[in-house]
This record gives structure tokens, C-alpha cells and sequence, in this order.
């Protein structure tokens, strides 16, 4: 591959004057020495102070041109530090001027509505009613419509001039008192209506011709006795292998060894023993500690021990529900557990 020119700083390039000696460093360097050579022919000041200023202008006249610090010349530090010293350390932040608008909050109240009244279905269909354009009548209707007039006319004419004198006196009111009237209680004498016997027409059927008897045996008065059969009945392994083991106090699990531990067995109410239900064990924080399952003869057991506390059994099945079981584990020997289902 080819060798590419190294990039270079061209901005800020400065001039060297004697190999890599800049113009800034000699400047440096030369007002340095000059300030040393003056403190050393001033007679003014003691030998003691003198020759000690000569020195320290002389080393801090190498040290600005030659000694950088983390790519920064000593004059940089020097200059950023008068500069650090005099700048303030503490601003003021004064509001000047009134916020924007979009940033001031006004409530405004809205006034209260009126309460509107409820009008009923019949005064909101009116208006509808209205604006609906009449059709135009039919001529038959409006022929039929004309004589049903003229009739309520004729009928209105031959009604006669009645005068009802409004001169009317008040009667005065008195009191009447009605008797006591009891009604009397009458007993309905039932009609009997003989129905007459129904008139049944014979058709002419065919003669029956003779027909044997037929003799029907009767039912056995007593019950057959059952007879019992040689062979031993053969049952199927299946059958037994499918029912569910009874509970038997042989299968209840043994006193454990170890302080600590549960055992125990689970069943239903009527002694059948409960396989693949699991058991969690809880502590007083509700964390779950151990899970445990059920064997096919429904015991269960844990082989480590627990710590001393408080815990709780929360049993689950697809068929049979539990209550939850507290335990007090103190460093003694817990006896077997017999859990009934609910």
C-alpha cells in the first residue's frame, strides 16, 4: 500500500526559528533570561533575595518554552488560572420582563345554561309535522269529503230550537238516611238436562268367522330362582388396576426421623386416596418453599428439613378443592398429616 502524507495542523502553524523553537518560546525564553539578568545587577536588592530570583526566572523561562503539561504549554495554565481566580464563582438569575402568553394560565367562568325544559313527544312531532309538505288531494277523496259535509249540514238544519230556561232554584239538601237493606241469598236451583243417548249407526260388517281360543300361560307367581354357576367368575385386571386405592390406616406414611419435615397423605371424604396433587409450601412472606406431589397411593413427603417458622399447605387438583393448612415448625417431630378433601 502506499504511504499517505501525514495530516497536519495547518491553521494554526507557527514559525520555528532554531530547529523546533518557535518564535512564542524564544520570546519566552529571552524575556526570562533578560528579567534574571536585571534582578542580578540590581544592587538595590539583597544578595540573599537576588541570586534566588535569577533562578527561579531562569527555570520558569525553560519550563514556559519546553515543559508542556497534557499537550498545553505552561503559559496556557498560567493564563487560564488568573482567569479562574478572578471570574466569579456565584450568578444571580433575575426574571426580566413579563412571561408569553401561552405560558400565563387564565380560568375563565363560564356562565351557567339555562335549564331547558323537556317537551313532550307530541310537541316535538309538531314542528316535524309542518315543515312536511302537504300532498297534493286526491279527487275522489275530495268529492267524498264534500258530501260527507253536506250531510252533518242537513242533520245540523233539521235539529230544533231548544230554550232551556237557566232561571233554575237550588233545592235545599236534606239528610236521608237509606235503610239497612240486606240482600237476600237465593239458591240456584240446578236445571238437569237429560242428554239424549247418542244414535249409534250399525254399518253391515262382515260375519266373524270362528276362531280358536288362544291360551296364554300366566306369569310365574314366584321368582326364579338364581342358579349358581361352577366356574369361578374371572374379573378383569383392568377393571381393578382403573378403581381408586381406599385409604387404609397401613398406608398412612411413617413417624419421620428428622425434626422438620412433613409427610403425610391426602383423600377423599369417602377414604380414596388422591394421586398427582401437588402441595406448595409457603412461609410467612407467602414465598414459595417447597412443591411436592402426590404418589400413586396419595402420600407425600420432603426430604429435607425446613427452618423454624410458620408455614402454610396450599394443595391443588383438577377434581378436588382444599383449604389451606397453617404449620408450626419448632425443631420437633412433625406427626403425618391425613388431609380430606373438601
Amino acid at each position: 500500500m502506499e504511504q499517505h502524507p501525514i495530516p497536519q495542523n495547518v491553521t494554526q502553524y507557527q514559525f520555528r526559528l532554531i530547529g523546533n523553537m518557535t518564535i512564542k518560546q524564544f520570546a519566552m525564553l529571552g524575556a526570562c533570561i533578560l528579567c534574571a539578568f536585571l534582578f542580578s545587577k540590581a544592587l538595590i536588592i539583597p544578595v540573599i533575595f537576588r541570586y534566588p530570583l535569577v533562578v527561579i526566572f531562569v527555570i520558569l523561562g525553560l519550563a514556559l518554552a519546553f515543559l508542556p503539561y497534557e499537550e498545553r504549554s505552561l503559559d496556557v495554565w498560567l493564563i487560564n488560572f488568573i482567569k479562574s481566580i478572578y471570574s466569579p464563582t456565584q450568578y444571580l438569575w433575575k426574571v426580566s420582563g413579563n412571561p408569553p402568553p401561552y405560558l400565563m394560565f387564565n380560568i375563565k367562568t363560564n356562565n351557567p345554561l339555562p335549564p331547558q325544559t323537556k317537551l313532550s313527544r307530541s310537541q316535538l312531532l309538531q314542528p316535524y309535522m309542518k315543515s312536511m309538505q302537504q300532498k297534493p288531494q286526491n279527487p275522489i277523496d275530495a268529492y267524498e269529503q264534500k258530501m260527507v259535509n253536506n250531510i252533518n249540514t242537513m242533520f245540523e238544519t233539521n235539529k230544533p230550537n231548544v230554550n232551556v230556561s237557566q232561571n233554575t232554584q237550588s233545592l235545599p239538601q236534606q239528610s236521608i238516611q237509606a235503610p239497612n237493606i240486606q240482600p237476600k241469598q237465593i239458591t240456584p236451583n240446578p236445571i238437569l238436562n237429560n242428554p239424549k243417548e247418542p244414535i249409534i249407526k250399525v254399518e253391515n260388517q262382515p260375519q266373524i268367522e270362528n276362531v280358536k281360543p288362544m291360551i296364554i300361560n300366566a306369569p310365574p307367581i314366584q321368582t326364579p330362582l338364581k342358579v349358581k354357576s361352577l366356574k369361578p367368575e374371572i374379573i378383569d385386571p383392568r377393571q381393578i388396576a382403573n378403581m381408586p386405592p381406599v385409604f387404609s390406616e397401613d398406608q398412612m406414611p411413617p413417624m419421620p426421623d428428622l425434626p422438620n419435615t412433613i409427610v403425610g397423605a391426602i383423600m377423599t371424604k369417602t377414604g380414596q386416596l388422591i394421586p398427582n396433587a401437588i402441595i406448595e409450601i409457603r412461609d410467612n412472606t407467602n414465598l414459595p418453599v417447597r412443591a411436592i406431589k402426590t404418589n400413586r397411593l396419595g402420600q407425600f413427603f420432603i426430604a429435607t428439613p425446613l427452618k423454624n417458622g410458620n408455614y402454610s399447605l396450599i394443595i391443588e387438583h383438577d377434581t378436588y378443592s382444599f383449604d389451606t393448612i397453617k404449620i408450626e415448625a419448632h425443631g420437633n417431630i412433625i406427626p403425618p398429616l391425613k388431609i380430606i378433601s373438601n
